[in-house]
């Protein structure tokens, strides 16, 4: 095999994957209240032992279907947020603010750390990754092969970036440079 003309069509195929990824801008304002829940009630039991923990605060505790607010000093329950998470997906914490995708339906959610009061959702229509964030921004990849960008303050969608394959992990930020990396499900990886 001529390596030069492997190292060629490697470079063709390269080239032809990475015209396929564009930026689509979809300005989408956040909604700004509950979406219905498919359930009709809910009971949240806990138990504590132990003496209290030395900080304060609120602790997030990720349940197969439902996110806790936790009182660190007393470990007792402060708020339940139902929320089904993408497998291997977790929910950012910053600002004390919690984003989070709910697979169940189909967006991002943002909320209070403290109280566990929902700020701003954002329907995107599909399973999502853990959020990333960099400045006012989240990027959120999705299975569906999107990056999402949401304006952090507001939800607002600003559009998404398109990649001709699923995006199975979270991107990652180089804060240095504001590089953002994409793994593609293919063993691409994108920048």
């Amino acid at each position: 095999v001529d390596h030069e003309q492997l190292a060629d069509k490697v470079r063709q195929i390269a080239a032809a994957e990475q015209a396929t990824v564009r930026f689509i801008a979809k300005p989408q304002a956040a909604i700004n209240e509950g979406s219905d829940s498919p359930v009709e009630g809910s009971l949240a039991l806990a138990q504590t032992s132990g003496t209290p923990g030395p900080d304060s605060g609120v602790r997030l505790v990720a349940a197969d279907d439902a996110l806790f607010g936790i009182d660190v000093q007393t470990g007792k329950p402060l708020w339940r947020r139902p929320l089904q998470r993408t497998p291997g997906a977790w929910p950012l914490i910053t600002d004390q603010r919690v984003y989070a995708g709910d697979a169940r339906q189909g967006e991002l959610v943002c909320i209070e750390e403290a109280t566990g009061n929902l700020l701003w959702r954002q329907p995107l229509e599909q399973r999502l990754a853990t959020p990333v964030s960099h400045g006012d921004q989240l990027f959120i990849s999705g299975g569906g092969g999107k990056l999402y960008v949401v304006d952090r303050p507001d939800g607002t969608l600003r559009g998404t970036v398109e990649f001709s394959q699923p995006l199975p992990a979270a991107p990652a930020v180089d804060r240095r440079s504001g590089a953002i990396y994409v793994v593609g499900n293919h063993s691409s990886l994108y920048t």
